[in-house]
């Protein structure tokens, strides 16, 4: 009985598969090309269409909301920088760093800042006026027996004896300076140039010139408002007030330095 010798040929094709037989009658598999298969068509109902427009606009609200949401939360960082950026220009501005010389020794020390200093710092009054203002500070200093002056003490023998002089009634403890009476008198003669809706301001920009005032003082906003100024306005009305008394204490002194 004869067997049946594998040819090392193809045997058949079927289905686009080719079947060679081997030598040694193991088959192997060679892929064909296919004939592409045509699919059917499906046509959409109106309710499979509306889902699909619902599905749109719900992906496309989606994104919205994302974009919103990072516009949101940009901004509420952008807002808390800038809340931190001003909290960190205020502190800047309410002290300053003053060296001082004591005893030919140098020291280096904080002031604080006066209302006339943050605007000078600003560019918001002109830097004579600034002097001006301290320059008539030194004078009310003066009133309150306060040493302006480095070496000077801050009793009233820089100015009288206590001892009597002949045929005048002697000067005793209580008895005030030259100095003293002419910062009084200037204090007297400036307030009464001041309007009353200006004296507040005038008097805390004294204070804080001098050391009197406990605390801080009114702000430039607080100050505009007061006249009935609100928002933006407010700060930039309290600043002409200020910038207003200091041209006023400016001009006294000139009178005064003619008499």
């Amino acid at each position: 009985m004869q067997t049946a010798q594998p040819e090392n040929k193809t045997d058949r094709i079927k289905s686009g598969v080719v079947i060679n037989l081997g030598a040694n009658g193991l088959t192997r598999k060679v892929k064909g090309e296919r004939k592409p298969r045509k699919r059917p068509i499906l046509q959409a109902t109106p309710s499979i269409e509306e889902e699909h427009a619902r599905r749109v606009e719900e992906a496309k609200n989606f994104e919205e909301s994302k974009k919103a949401s990072k516009a949101k939360k940009a901004a509420e960082s952008d807002r808390i920088e800038g809340v931190k950026t001003r909290k960190r220009n205020r502190q800047k501005l309410d002290a300053a760093i003053t060296v001082m010389e004591d005893g030919g020794r140098r020291r280096t020390v904080k002031r604080l800042m006066t209302t006339c200093d943050k605007m000078l710092q600003l560019k918001t009054i002109p830097p004579h006026l600034r002097s001006a203002v301290g320059g008539f500070a030194i004078l009310v200093a003066d009133g309150m027996a306060v040493a302006t002056k480095d070496g000077d003490d801050s009793t009233n023998r820089l100015t009288v004896s206590y001892d009597p002089v002949g045929g005048t009634p002697g000067f005793q403890s209580k008895t005030l300076s030259d100095r003293q009476l002419e910062g009084l008198t200037a204090m007297r003669r400036m307030k009464a140039r001041i309007p009353d809706d200006l004296m507040p301001t005038f008097l805390q920009i004294v204070s804080e010139e001098t050391g009197a005032i406990s605390g801080r003082g009114d702000t430039l906003t607080i100050i505009g408002e007061r006249h009935g100024f609100k928002y933006r306005q407010a700060s930039s009305a309290g600043s002409m007030q200020v910038v207003c008394i200091a041209a006023m204490i400016s001009h006294f002194l000139k009178e005064r330095g003619g008499e």
